[in-house]
């Protein structure tokens, strides 16, 4: 079996169709980026095995672009990961892994204080954040009802209303979408999974 992807978009009008990404429109998008660098990180880890513990979780760190030295904004208690500035730069949005729980996507202030969970996976898979550019919704992945492949979902800022955008099919999967910055479509890439052709 092998796994094709290309990128798509999502118009939230309903459809989808296929489509490049243009420079321009990549740095429209960059350009509304504060001078502060949201990140995740982490020790590595170099047993083939795996490495448990939370010294080797990851953590979400802020950091001024020009001057400053990385902060800390969440404890490796837990894995946290893929961090998302909301438009107004006042929230994060990011993806935590809890042992024996899977994953979920937070929401927390922009110093790292009130961490909520808004999402409810029932496999444990939610991930990959993106705010929408008005800040009222956030786009993620999440397990699709196959439980096998994966379909993106929108919900409020808040966690509620959660709306299911591309009702995949069982040889189609989604992952890491990006709002546009009209808010009016949904960058991703679609997996199709399929036989691999000699």
């Amino acid at each position: 079996m092998t796994l094709l992807r290309r990128i798509a978009l999502l118009g939230l009008a309903g459809g989808l169709a296929a489509a490049g990404l243009s420079l321009s429109s990549l740095g429209a998008a960059a350009a509304r980026k504060p001078a502060r660098i949201v990140y995740d990180g982490g020790r590595t880890c170099t047993n083939h095995g795996g490495c448990g513990g939370p010294r080797f979780n990851k953590a979400i760190y802020v950091v001024d672009a020009l001057h400053g030295a990385p902060k800390r904004l969440t404890s490796r208690r837990y894995s946290d990961s893929e961090p998302a500035w909301s438009s107004d730069r006042h929230f994060i949005a990011f993806t935590r892994f809890r042992p024996g729980l899977g994953a979920d996507v937070y929401v927390m202030r922009a110093d790292g204080s009130g961490a909520r969970r808004l999402t409810h996976s029932r496999d444990g898979k939610a991930s990959q954040p993106d705010w929408s550019p008005d800040g009222s919704r956030i786009v993620y992945r999440d397990a699709g009802p196959n439980g096998k492949t994966f379909d993106l979902y929108t919900l409020h800022a808040d966690g509620s209303q959660r709306v299911d955008l591309t009702r995949n099919r069982i040889d189609v999967s989604a992952e890491s979408p990006s709002w546009s910055p009209d808010g009016r479509r949904i960058a991703f890439v679609r997996g199709l999974f399929g036989r691999a052709s000699s």
